[in-house]
């Protein structure tokens, strides 16, 4: 009895012994690997345009480990985050921000035991010839075969500069002497604090190009800046530099001796009808520009501007607005304005910028309208020509005839000029009589390749013979040098005088 009882005892502690050794094996293993904390981790901010204008309705993809987590969108203020996405804090992640036509931007963000990241990115159009937004985008934003080349865009004094458009190309095709095919490439807009992100191929030799235009919708380019010196690459004639090929993250550093000179001004004035009454509203275009020459044969090429297509004017007539542009050295600076209502214009230039706040009266005396006018000439033997076009634009007021009429058939043209600032019955002087010939170059430009004759104005008479309303009639004779010798002319014209 003793032996059979000793048996079952050791059977029941060899059993009692294996399973405690399955429990601890299973509660070892749980130890070693925790469950991941998913979560913790929050990227927000606010998206705009390069000028600055919040962008509703924006989708930001959240990617990490070569998957896509999901799409947050922007509200009404601009504003997004990712908290109701289960970012993982151990791993990098990459946010993908896509509006419409705007190009794709890509930021990788590297966790550091932060709760929260703020990003207020800048999205705007790439312009990128032959190639769909889908060439140049990444295929994974999160794919690990991509690094990050990144920088800042600053001027000399530490000023952050947005809306710098940085370029990096890695496969590109040159055609001819004068063109680039980007096969392969990717651009991003500086935000606010200067910050551009690239996602670049590793180990590819990356070319990198900046572009800035400090006022994009002036009609000539101002503070065009390139944020980088252009050394010598197979790609420095379309102002990109080579980078070199980067197997990790990688800063750029920029130039840091960019400085911006502006003009600032405000401008005051009055607008006045024809008759002198004040004008009550209108369309109002101011604009500041380089000038070329002085007045009164002097132009002012249109840059920033201010423009009202309804502006309402004060009880005697004053207008005022503000500009600025951005200097050059050793250039001069103007203001143009032009103020229209109805089918009456008047137009005004300054060639300094002294004193703008006494910027004089603006008159509105040109009259847009369209009349018929007639202009017919003959030249020595030759036949007589019906001009029909031209006329009474342009002119100034009542006290003046500076006019022109052409003959126009597609491809080729003629146009005769004459100006006297005289007008009444009887002969006038004439100040400025020729005859040019053009040919067209496009839709809106033509070459002038021959002047066949410029007229002293002492070989020719003009003779007003009626003024009937604002019609003015008359006749200039006498003989012209041509470019193939002395011819008599005889012009006859009815003109409609502003």
């Amino acid at each position: 009895m003793r032996t059979i009882k000793f048996i079952i005892w050791i059977s029941l502690v060899n059993l009692i012994i294996g399973c405690q050794k399955d429990s601890i094996t299973s509660d070892v293993t749980e130890v070693i690997n925790p469950p991941t904390q998913i979560g913790t981790v929050n990227i927000e901010g606010i998206i705009k345009d390069i000028n600055g204008v919040i962008l509703r309705n924006t989708e930001v993809a959240v990617y990490q480990d070569n998957k896509k987590l999901g799409t947050v969108t922007s509200n009404q203020d601009g504003f997004y985050t990712t908290k109701t996405l289960p970012i993982d804090p151990d791993l990098d992640v990459t946010l993908q921000y896509k509006k419409d036509d705007l190009s794709l931007k890509y930021r990788r963000f590297t966790i550091e035991n932060s709760e929260k990241i703020v990003s207020n990115p800048l999205l705007g159009k790439t312009e990128i010839a032959n190639v769909t937004q889908e060439d140049v985008a990444l295929a994974n934003p999160s794919d690990t075969n991509y690094v990050k080349i990144y920088g800042y865009t600053k001027l000399a004094d530490g000023t952050p500069v947005r809306g710098v458009s940085c370029s990096a190309v890695w496969e590109f095709l040159i055609i001819g002497d004068h063109g680039l095919w980007k096969r392969e490439g990717i651009s991003d807009f500086s935000d606010e604090n200067g910050y551009f992100e690239l996602l670049v191929p590793k180990g590819k030799e990356i070319y990198f190009n900046t572009f800035y235009i400090r006022y994009p919708d002036a009609l000539f380019d101002q503070c065009n800046i390139q944020f980088q010196n252009i050394e010598s690459n197979p790609l420095e004639k379309w102002r990109y530099n080579q980078l070199g090929a980067f197997s990790s993250d990688q800063e750029i550093f920029l130039r840091n001796d960019i400085t911006i000179e502006l003009n600032m001004v405000v401008i005051k004035g009055r607008a006045l009808n024809c008759d002198g009454t004040p004008l009550v509203s209108g369309n109002l275009w101011g604009f500041l520009g380089e000038t070329l020459g002085s007045s009164p044969s002097g132009i002012i090429l249109p840059g920033n501007s201010f423009r009202d297509s309804n502006y309402v004017f004060g009880p005697n007539g004053e207008f005022e607005f503000y500009l600025e542009g951005c200097k050059r050295q050793n250039a001069n600076y103007g203001i143009g304005i032009i103020i229209k209502s109805n089918e009456f214009e008047g137009r005004t230039l300054k060639f300094d910028l002294i004193d703008t706040e006494n910027f004089g009266n603006v008159n509105l005396c040109y009259d847009n309208r369209d009349f018929p006018d007639e202009f017919s000439m003959k030249l020595g033997d030759d036949q007589v020509k019906i001009y029909t076009e031209g006329g009474d634009n342009p002119t100034s007021g009542i006290d003046k005839l500076w006019t022109g009429f052409g003959i126009d058939d597609g491809q080729y043209g003629e146009d005769v000029y004459f100006i006297t600032e005289s007008i009444a019955l009887g002969i006038q002087p004439i100040k400025r009589l020729e005859m040019w010939l053009k040919k067209r170059q496009s839709e809106n430009s033509w070459l002038v390749y021959e002047k066949p004759f410029i007229a002293k104005p002492e070989d020719v008479v003009l003779n007003i013979t009626k003024i009937e309303d604002h019609y003015v009639y008359g006749t200039i004779d006498g003989a012209v040098e041509t470019t193939t010798g002395l011819k008599t002319i005889n012009i006859t014209f009815k003109i409609y005088n502003k």
